[in-house]
């Protein structure tokens, strides 16, 4: 296969020594494994039409199972480099040329710095964005070697020097964090070409243009049916009788059909492997002395075989306090498309959150919000005793509103029905109401908010956008006095410590993009972790920094919240000035509705019906309108049009009450 690449290839490619892997591994510095060079081409997109449109999101399958190489050698034939232009029989550009891939925010990325030029015309002529990318590098080897890929991203097949060896159409899922897919691999002699055939996800907010933690782990110990992978560092620690140790994840990969095989990678003994198919995988988790920190020789067994790998161990900070990992989705109901389209996609990943669920109860998530909520709840009947379940326990937690409402271009009153509809719905329909008001990426804050959600049942606050100069947590004064505890982002151990709390953040990575706490199926590996850490939702994180707040303050200690009433209504300022019909169309519908509702109160004394259920339709229609994604003009054509309609009807609804 060497030969045929060498004499194939005719420019520059992207390409990954394997002997520079294992002189890393050998080492401990884990960190190599990850590739961040990559050669790329694409969009293809492939025209789709009818019932294949609307039911997409379930026949992912369909996209990559065209050839779309097929004039240029193949996906079993090509041999990609720099600046071989190909060609393209589907929508888009019609000579595609391979070029260096791009890395942003520690990933592989398929739209440029300079904007969404990936996401040209051809993506938007499908309903579901039907297209693919190739991403491809070569694998330099002197002999046979062994080893595991790992990746994540929203669908891919895997081909290995023109072979396919992973079919995952379905790949990650928003809220879900994972070590990614992992497939066993024999690289031959000489050059070998990794071509990842990915096809970008819709999933709720945007297209997924990227592809994360991409990375070969060589094998360490070759037991022939079955190996294990040298380990990788994350940001997680044990203790036990005062001794600190890493946890370093490592997979056991099968290269035939394994039964029975047996593990054992650190002092807590041997572990029955599950029985694997041929080139599947299995992660396992090494805990290794942190005590000393440095290179730290650590045995591997595995059916029989051994030897002793170099792990960069230490990096232990105590923390006298507990690490809240807090994982969710974002979800428009309109921004690149219109609701329909997003729904499948919130329905779709709130069923796999679920099923988390319901393998392990420490698994706990954010599922907001009432928009999709409330369809997923009329659309899978046998799903709402166990969502219910899961909200009155605490596993499952929204952010309060109807929906996140653009707080900066909805009238006072506009945002009191949001917070009411979205409480009520909470409490009488899934059991409860919500503690805390997570506004997570709505572009900017009104001062009122302690206020509106103090009223409104809350008893803290937590926002995602940054907008500068505000600490990582504080209490922010309302005009009438009330002040709430308001959390921006996420604070980690250090700012804990600084500020004497016992919670932070939880999440962090001791490698980019390797998980501290992946999700498998079985998260009682998180039990006893040191600092300890788990799933939870804001409430909990809300209830612990208002026990912190209490403690230091009665101690004499200064209150590690500080008290501001600053502006906050500064980010994306622009948002208030585009597309104006839509903010002149709501305000209108409030203004409307508002006198509705006074007359119909009258006309209700005076012995007339009250129009309950026309206002509550209007009321609902315009709060649908007020998202942060809806309101502000950011969204597409098609949704701007549903968008007037739906404010038309609201005030058709109003004035013919009036």
């Amino acid at each position: 296969m060497s030969d045929r690449y060498e004499s194939e290839i005719k420019g520059e490619i992207a390409c990954v020594e394997f002997g520079d892997l294992l002189k890393a591994a050998q080492e401990g510095n884990a960190a190599a494994f990850r590739n961040e060079e990559f050669m790329v081409t694409g969009p293809f997109v492939a025209r789709t039409e009818g019932a294949f449109e609307t039911e997409y999101m379930y026949e992912r399958e369909k996209i990559l199972e065209i050839d779309y190489l097929a004039r240029d050698g193949g996906e079993s034939g090509i041999a990609p480099f720099l600046g071989l232009r190909g060609h393209n029989d589907y929508l888009g550009c019609e000579e595609p040329v391979w070029t260096r891939g791009i890395k942003k925010w520690n990933m592989l990325r398929f739209d440029p710095d300079d904007g969404d030029s990936a996401c040209d015309e051809a993506l938007y002529m499908t309903e579901q964005r039907n297209c693919v990318f190739y991403a491809a590098f070569y694998v330099r080897c002197e002999g046979v070697r062994r080893a595991v890929v790992c990746y994540e991203n929203s669908g891919c097949r895997l081909f290995l020097n023109g072979k396919l060896i992973s079919d995952q159409p379905y790949g990650r899922v928003k809220g879900v964090p994972t070590m990614g897919n992992a497939v066993a691999v024999t690289f031959e002699d000489g050059l070998n070409l990794l071509l990842f055939k990915l096809r970008p996800g819709y999933i709720c907010d945007t297209v997924d243009l990227s592809m994360t933690n991409c990375s070969i782990y060589p094998v360490a110990v070759d037991a022939g049916a079955v190996c294990l992978t040298y380990p990788a560092a994350t940001a997680a620690f044990k203790e036990e009788n005062g001794v600190p140790y890493r946890v370093f994840p490592c997979f056991a990969a099968a290269f035939e059909d394994v039964r029975g095989a047996e593990a054992e990678v650190d002092h807590t003994g041997a572990k029955k492997l599950p029985d694997m198919a041929a080139g599947q995988c299995v992660m396992l988790r090494a805990y290794i002395n942190a005590e000393k920190g440095g290179p730290v020789s650590a045995p591997l067994k595995i059916n029989g075989k051994e030897a002793k790998v170099t792990v960069l161990s230490g990096g232990y900070t105590p923390f006298e306090g507990t690490e809240m990992v807090m994982t969710s989705f974002h979800f428009d109901t309109t921004y690149h498309q219109e609701q329909r389209v997003y729904a499948l996609g919130a329905f779709y990943i709130l069923q796999n959150i679920l099923d988390e669920m319901r393998r392990d109860r420490r698994f706990k998530a954010i599922v907001s919000e009432v928009d999709y909520l409330h369809p997923y709840y009329s659309l899978y009947p046998y799903d709402r005793e166990f969502l219910k379940q899961m909200f009155v326990e605490g596993n499952a937690e929204a952010d309060c509103f109807y929906n996140q409402p653009n707080e900066l271009t909805s009238a006072p009153e506009g945002l009191v029905r949001n917070m009411a509809y979205g409480q009520l719905y909470h409490r009488d329909v899934l059991g409860r109401i919500c503690d805390v008001y997570s506004p997570g990426d709505v572009f900017g804050h009104f001062n009122q908010m302690s206020q509106l959600s103090a009223k409104g049942g809350c008893t803290g606050v937590a926002w995602g956008k940054h907008i500068f100069g505000f600490l990582p947590a504080f209490r922010h004064v309302s005009p009438d006095g009330t002040s709430l505890i308001t959390k921006r982002g996420g604070f980690g151990k250090g700012y804990a410590s600084e500020r004497g709390l016992t919670v932070c953040d939880g999440g962090g990575t001791s490698i980019r993009t390797v998980p501290g706490y992946p999700v498998d199926g079985d998260l009682s590996w998180m039990d006893g972790l040191s600092p300890a850490a788990k799933y939870a939702v804001p409430s909990e994180f809300q209830t612990a920094m208002k026990d912190d707040e209490a403690r230091l303050v009665s101690s004499g200690m200064p209150a590690p919240f500080p008290l501001t009433s600053r502006d906050m209504a500064f980010y994306h300022i622009g948002v208030s000035l585009t597309r104006t019909d839509l903010k002149q169309a709501n305000r209108m519908a409030e203004n409307l509705l508002i006198t509705a509702e006074k007359l119909s109160v009258m006309a209700c004394r005076a012995g007339a019906k009250y129009p309950e259920k026309a206002l509550d339709k209007a009321w609902r229609q315009l709060l649908c309108g007020q998202h942060h994604d809806s309101i502000t003009g950011t969204n597409n054509e098609v949704s701007f049009v549903a968008l007037m309609v739906q404010y038309r009807e609201a005030a058709e609804l109003a004035a013919g009450i009036c």
